[in-house]
């Protein structure tokens, strides 16, 4: 599979070619409080932050044909796992691209599902987990050829969206739609032991929604970020409660939804929804960290930005074009590294001649064909 290494950097999707480049650095941070002065206009070099990135073609064909971007992905143990939320079902590509299998469980027998809408490999056991919008569990070795078990939580809430391992024993619940919307179960015990979370009702009105997962696992804790404001917590594994973690502090640009009116129409807060981040940072779409960034996507004055923190630098950076002309859209951590995933029709929003050469880009051009996806993998 065709793989090619650019000494470089490369960045996010769904941009505006045409979208002026902001990039702030601000080394202030105040008890976990991070401010970013939105203000301020710069734009920092793709060095600054990565010294190399790898573009990989995945192989796609019928058999392995992904609805992007109706997908997740994860990664464990060098394979791509992604779940197609249109065809319920997992597909495995290693980091050449190569397609490996396909796991699809659809039925209504022992073991079966019928949608599924998360999905995760057991940091404790390494057992494949797909979970279903009713709530049940189904548990599976880690080929995801033999059923083994299930948890059923339907009676604790009537919907959840995301799930991740908080101990060998707890199991961390996610849904939208719940008066509180963190649930926390015992396997062991097969109850719930916790719930936590609330936010106003019209909450469900608006695009306030994790992309992929609200959840972030950095080393051995798991943190949690809030959609609507970015504040990042961590989940506390004896006491079964969220911690502050981090406030990304925007000054007059902070989004706060007390500011909202209650008891309105779905379409006034959708309209609100559809315009908030013309004035506030706000939804925040993505974040993910490592040993040296914690990096944020978000909106603001109606374009995608890129927020990050420096750990070694204590610096922030905000902006929405880097000096390359290009954004980042790190989606999902493995081993230091940050990945992302884009299709043939988001290149020249990405990536261009000043990146990688006029002659390589036009290669790249000319050898992808529509509905091509790519990894972009962002080494330190």
């Amino acid at each position: 599979m065709k793989r090619i290494i650019i000494i470089a950097f490369l960045a996010s999707y769904l941009i505006s070619c045409h979208t002026r480049s902001i990039n702030n650095e601000v080394k202030s941070e105040y008890n976990g409080r991070y401010f970013v002065d939105m203000d301020s206009e710069s734009t920092p070099s793709l060095n600054l932050f990565f010294s190399e990135i790898e573009v990989i073609r995945l192989q796609q064909s019928v058999g392995s044909y992904l609805n992007y971007p109706f997908i997740k992905y994860k990664i464990f143990d060098s394979t791509l796992y992604f779940l197609d939320l249109r065809r319920h079902e997992i597909l495995l590509f290693n980091l050449e691209g190569i397609f490996i299998k396909k796991i699809n469980h659809l039925g209504n027998g022992p073991g079966e599902h019928n949608m599924i809408c998360d999905f995760g490999i057991n940091r404790f056991s390494q057992n494949l987990e797909l979970l279903t919008p009713q709530g049940k569990l189904l548990i599976y070795d880690k080929t995801g050829e033999h059923f083994l078990e299930y948890i059923n939580i339907s009676e604790f809430v009537s919907a959840v969206h995301n799930f991740a391992n908080l101990t060998n024993d707890i199991y961390v619940f996610y849904s939208e739609y719940a008066e509180k919307k963190i649930l926390y179960y015992s396997k062991k015990s097969k109850s719930s032991v916790n719930s936590e979370y609330s936010l106003p009702s019209f909450i469900a009105y608006t695009h306030f929604n994790h992309y992929m997962t609200p959840f972030i696992m950095f080393s051995d804790t798991l943190r949690f970020y809030e959609a609507h404001n970015g504040m990042i917590h961590n989940f506390n594994p004896e006491k079964y409660i969220m911690e502050d973690f981090l406030q990304w502090d925007f000054g007059k640009y902070n989004f706060k939804l007390e500011k909202i009116p209650k008891n309105e129409s779905e379409s006034f807060y959708r309209n609100i929804a559809s315009n908030i981040g013309m004035k506030y940072v706000t939804p925040f779409i993505h974040c993910v960290e490592n040993d040296r960034f914690i990096i944020a996507r978000t909106r603001f004055r109606n374009k995608f930005y890129t927020i990050i923190y420096d750990k070694k630098r204590k610096q922030n950076f905000a902006f929405n074009l880097l000096e390359e002309g290009v954004q980042i859209n790190a989606e999902v951590e493995l081993n230091g590294s940050f990945y992302s995933c884009i299709m043939l029709e988001d290149i020249s929003l990405l990536l261009n001649n000043k990146i990688i050469g006029e002659s390589r880009y036009i290669n790249l051009l000319k050898n992808s064909r529509e509905g091509d996806l790519f990894i972009i993998k962002y080494k330190i």
